[in-house]
């Protein structure tokens, strides 16, 4: 949050500090995602099947009122806490995960709704590109899209920052990947 208002008054070097801190906080969720193959937008029945039965679920709401739960699982010795919401009419949805919460949290604080924000790694991206820093654009891009896969626009920038990296077969490959997965966006 801190970096949002670093950001608004256009501190960049703030905005990259404290950007880089979320994103190092959120390594073990990072981590989690690639391991298991699981994202934001991921229906909950198939985050379940990949990671097993929660040993326990809390209903709640999320902030705009939906209905939201909490799912706790151990696995491979950690707790993972995921945050689904149903929107009227659809299906549940995964909107984040926490993965070994400090032991100093309560239950309350550890279940409480709490999707996972990804802003800072389309804004670290957007910073770098704009500095010229192409390779660490492309690392932060690459972050976002482990979390949001179907993100079209940083789909999309990914393959331009290949191109202009001069990365073209990388860039081609990325391109037939994403027209194969989804036809009807050429």
């Amino acid at each position: 949050r801190k970096g949002n208002l670093y950001e608004l008054i256009q501190d960049t070097t703030n905005t990259i500090l404290e950007y880089v801190k979320y994103a190092e906080l959120l390594q073990p969720e990072l981590e989690f995602a690639k391991k298991n193959k699981v994202y934001i937008k991921m229906p909950t029945k198939e985050f379940i099947a990949k990671i097993g039965s929660p040993e326990r679920t809390i209903p709640s709401r999320s902030l705009k009122g939906d209905t939201a739960r909490t799912d706790i699982f151990e696995r491979d010795g950690q707790t993972i806490y995921s945050y689904s919401v149903k929107e009227k009419g659809k299906d549940w949805e995964v909107v984040g995960w926490r993965v070994d919460l400090p032991d100093s949290w309560i239950p309350n604080e550890k279940s409480n709704f709490s999707p996972l924000i990804t802003t800072p790694f389309p804004a670290l991206a957007q910073i770098y590109y704009a500095r010229s820093e192409l390779d660490k654009a492309l690392e932060y891009i690459n972050k976002l899209l482990v979390f949001e896969p179907n993100n079209k626009g940083a789909n999309t920038y990914r393959i331009i920052l290949l191109r202009e990296m001069g990365k073209t077969d990388e860039a081609v490959s990325s391109l037939k990947n994403l027209t194969k997965s989804n036809p009807g966006n050429k």
